[in-house]
């Protein structure tokens, strides 16, 4: 048996894009056409984040060898989360705090996983500046990783868990990203001050 690792998939998709997308700017250069560098920026922040949710959620995928599937599926929303924490002392022979590190290491890292989708999509698209179309994006992106990782599991027999809570700590994260995103950007225009007269650029 064979283990695809997502870091290879990983470094491989986001050097495809940037060299096809390095070849595009340099033709538009060529062609005396404007090149907007912050949001060549933000795309491939964008891109390379993508990649990254990508591998760590669907991989390592076992290559040569197929299991009997058995989907791990909550569609009741907490319920993982109370049951992880009502597990605390008791686990892991009575080891506390290695259960409760298990508990936030679950619920933090689904909530920073789409945390960037909240910030970059509206920086780079002038529709995800809506709060509704934003959350929208997030829960569509969410419960598509949720379906790949059942379907995974159903055809190699080894898998992630589905579980209704992902969807709402992912949602949730990309929504403290879409206001963080806001808070900054206000930030940024309040400390703008336009040049007057005396008075020089540093």
């Amino acid at each position: 048996m064979y283990l695809l690792d997502g870091m290879l998939v990983m470094v491989l998709g986001i050097a495809g894009y940037a060299l096809a997308r390095g070849l595009f700017v340099m033709l538009q250069f060529y062609r005396s056409r404007r090149i907007r560098w912050i949001r060549e920026g933000g795309l491939l922040l964008f891109v390379s984040w993508m990649f990254w949710v990508i591998s760590v959620t669907l991989f390592p995928i076992p290559i040569g060898i197929r299991l009997e599937a058995h989907p791990r599926l909550n569609l009741v929303p907490l319920v993982s989360v109370m049951n992880s924490i009502k597990q605390i002392g008791t686990a892991y022979e009575g080891d506390s705090l290695f259960m409760l590190h298990l508990v936030l290491r679950n619920v933090g890292g689904n909530f920073l996983l789409l945390l960037p989708l909240g910030f970059l999509a509206p920086m780079l698209w002038e529709r995800m500046l809506a709060l509704n179309s934003l959350f929208l994006f997030a829960l569509v992106t969410t419960i598509g990783i949720e379906t790949l990782q059942l379907l995974e599991t159903l055809a190699v027999g080894i898998g992630h868990a589905v579980d209704i809570d992902d969807v709402i700590f992912n949602a949730s994260g990309a929504v403290a990203g879409y206001f963080i995103y806001r808070i900054a950007k206000k930030y940024s225009k309040s400390v703008k001050k336009p040049v007057g007269v005396g008075d020089t650029i540093q």
